[in-house]
């Protein structure tokens, strides 16, 4: 919830539900160029709702995203430690 709080103005309650942030995370996430835009780090906390997502396939979407953004990182020479917590980050997907 937090990270989406930086993303978007939340309304006055200062709450932001669960399913709004999955919501958001979809929207952005459908839209493979506007998904790339983000910053890495701010991918992975896009990614956070499918992975504490109920839903299975969302869960699947999580490790996709994940993975998708390991091979980003490779291949633009990111440090290696953030690769392996990129990884460390997929097993408890």
């Amino acid at each position: 919830r937090l990270a989406f709080s930086f993303l978007l103005p939340v309304e006055e309650t200062g709450v932001l539900d669960d399913s709004v942030a999955l919501k958001l995370s979809k929207k952005i996430t459908n839209d493979q160029y506007e998904f790339a835009k983000y910053k890495l780090v701010e991918r992975m906390f896009i990614i956070l709702p499918f992975m504490h997502s109920e839903d299975s396939s969302d869960c699947e979407k999580s490790v996709l995203l994940i993975d998708q953004n390991i091979k980003f990182a490779q291949d633009n020479e990111y440090d290696k430690d953030l690769v392996l917590q990129l990884k460390g980050l997929k097993k408890s997907a």
